[in-house]
């Protein structure tokens, strides 16, 4: 028997490590198509900067910081171009962060591996983005996390304290050749027929000198670039220092920015119901019903001596779009924008809006949108505004009332009840809730807590629509007339067709709604026969022509009556509209509208009560 002579390890558990993390990196930047490199005997992994990539997403993909990307790419502190060489220190990895599932790049989004106990809340704070984000661009995580489902992160959404990382990269001004294996300078040179010199000018001299697989820029003007370039108006630097248009004027000028030609690809399209009558060129038929229903408004007011001057522009979600409307000289000049719908392409033109002094107007709900600017305004109520607004008025319409409020135990209805919660409590009632979980089976730990010959104001703050259609079953289980029950719940509600129209009247659910669409109302009749004989059709039964009236008839009437000072009088300029209504309030950063109807199911019919 030969035995072996005593030695030391040839490993510790330190250098194990290292040498695992080191693996770790080169399959990964095998797996991403990324170069190793060497310089003075340090590890380097290259990433090329592709469109939509961002000093945010590029710092979690590698496991390093971002000060630590900038510290070794200086340049990169000026903004990403893409086709950029980004070196990674293989050294300066979190290594901790390299084992733990780092997501990969796609564009201006971060695709993201569901692991084993993760939820939409650990992941939000994981990436530092707000849940609904999530869910905007993860329409199916709603239903619940799958183990290895890829969730997209959209980058443009992370809460962070330097907007610049991000921005996502930029085309650059100049053209860039990929090295191939056997090309020279004096080749490529010849290939865009410029000198050596030229090419070595503008790549800060070659100082290593040509490489295959190297990136270099040719002093040739790139088509991306100046195909793509920001509008002059979008690349101004806007300050707190906003100019203020204000006073009268002989005439106003007011420019519609809606999706007249959208594409059915469109964001807002794949939200719609494919069977409702909308469902062909819906964004179409959207845009020229809010047409419409502003024009008549215009026409109105114009008969009463106002003069409008009105501008359209066929803005959807596409930046060319944009880019093409901020490049026009008189839009400039507007004194209103109306527009445009999708939320990425109002933070665009709000911020030309802004930097100008024009007011503009988002027309429709988007959860996601806040207002950046004090010209901003946003129209209806987010969720959970409307939760508070709930919380006051139960707090201060049922004093004498028993209130229950039922936990859906959903982390995306989390942030509604806790605003209900707080609204509740915060209005001067001396009681506080305890909010109660349903068991797993029967309606006992709801039916504890009522109490018979009072009113009882149950109130859910849940849009899970299989909770919602759960809970109103058990409760129809209740004995009628043992109790008196009143069910108060979401808008969404109004949209969830599965739960009984029995149940809703029989509770009298009751809803805070931004919209509300009264049939019975004569002024809605007038408006239906008009927009009738204008157009030789009714108007649709989505709301967006009434909407358009509402919106013309508020902001033109308070120009008219009030000229471009009209936001210094939105506490007495209120107003009912035939669809929403308008108490306006403004902020340091922009103006929202706080009005809210309380909708009530009643004798299957559905009212204000408010």
């Amino acid at each position: 028997m030969i035995s072996a002579p005593n030695h030391r390890p040839l490993l510790n558990g330190n250098s194990l490590r290292a040498i695992l993390l080191v693996a770790v990196l080169l399959l990964s930047a095998v797996a991403f198509g990324q170069e190793t490199r060497r310089v003075d005997g340090q590890r380097y992994t290259v990433h090329v900067v592709e469109k939509g990539h961002t000093l945010f997403a590029i710092s979690r993909q590698y496991s390093v910081s971002v000060e630590t990307i900038l510290q070794h790419n200086p340049e990169a502190r000026a903004g990403l171009l893409i086709g950029d060489e980004i070196v990674i220190p293989a050294s300066e990895v979190d290594r901790k962060a390299a084992r733990d599932n780092p997501p990969e790049m796609d564009g201006k989004f971060l695709n993201h591996k569901v692991e084993r106990k993760e939820t939409l809340f650990s992941i939000s704070r994981k990436y530092n983005v707000d849940v609904n984000s999530i869910l905007e661009h993860n329409p199916e995580a709603d239903k619940g996390l799958q183990i290895g489902e890829t969730l997209r992160i959209y980058v443009g959404d992370v809460e962070v304290k330097d907007e610049q990382i991000i921005q996502p990269a930029e085309p650059d001004s100049l053209l860039r050749h990929f090295v191939e294996p056997g090309q020279t300078l004096y080749s490529i040179a010849r290939q865009y027929e410029i000198s050596v010199e030229e090419i070595t000018a503008v790549n800060d001299g070659l100082p290593e000198g040509l490489k295959a697989g190297m990136m270099l820029r040719i002093p040739l003007p790139n088509p991306e670039f100046v195909m793509n370039a920001p509008a002059k108006a979008d690349t101004l630097i806007v300050t707190d220092d906003f100019p203020a248009l204000t006073g009268a004027r002989s005439s106003y000028r007011v420019a519609l920015m809606l999706p007249f030609s959208a594409d059915l690809q469109d964001s807002i399209f794949k939200n719609l119901d494919p069977t409702s009558p909308l469902a062909v060129n819906a964004l179409t038929d959207i845009a020229v019903e809010i047409y419409r229903g502003f024009r008549i408004a215009a026409d109105s007011l114009a008969a009463q001596g106002m003069n409008v001057d009105l501008y359209l522009y066929d803005v959807g979600e596409a930046p060319v779009d944009i880019q093409q409307a901020m490049s026009d000289p008189q839009l400039g000049q507007m004194h209103l924008i109306v527009g445009p719908l999708h939320r990425t392409s109002f933070e665009k033109v709000e911020k030309f809006a802004a930097s100008r002094g024009i007011h503009i107007v988002s027309p429709v709900a988007n959860q996601m949108l806040r207002t950046n600017y004090p010209t901003s305004c946003v129209l209806h109520a987010s969720y959970l505004d409307q939760m508070r607004f709930l919380g006051r008025y139960v707090a201060r319409m049922h004093l004498n009332d028993n209130v229950v409020v039922v936990d859906s135990d959903k982390f995306k209805d989390h942030d509604y009840l806790q605003y209900f919660l707080q609204s509740y409590q915060g209005n001067f009632r001396g009681d506080t809730i305890q909010p109660v979980k349903l068991d797993k089976f029967g309606i006992e730990s709801v039916k504890s807590k009522l109490v018979s010959g009072k009113k009882n104001i149950i109130v859910v703050p849940s849009m899970d629509l299989g909770f919602v259609s759960d809970l109103m079953n058990r409760l129809s289980n209740i004995k009628s007339g043992d109790y008196d029950l009143v069910v108060m719940g979401m808008e969404k509600w109004m949209d969830y067709h599965n739960v009984d129209m029995q149940y809703k009247n029989r509770f009298n659910l009751t809803i805070p709604a931004t919209t509300f669409l009264n049939f019975d109302r004569e002024d809605h009749h007038q408006f239906t026969e008009l927009y009738a004989q204008a157009f030789n059709r009714p108007p649709g039964n989505g709301g967006y022509a009434f909407m358009g009236f509402d919106v013309g008839w508020y902001f033109l009437g308070a120009m008219k009556k009030y000229g471009l000072d009209f936001p210094d009088h939105f506490d007495t300029n209120t107003y009912r509209g035939l669809y929403m209504g308008f108490h306006m309030a403004r902020q340091s950063n922009g103006c929202r509208n706080n009005h809210i109807y309380l909708l009530q199911y009643n004798d299957y019919q559905v009212q204000p009560i408010n």
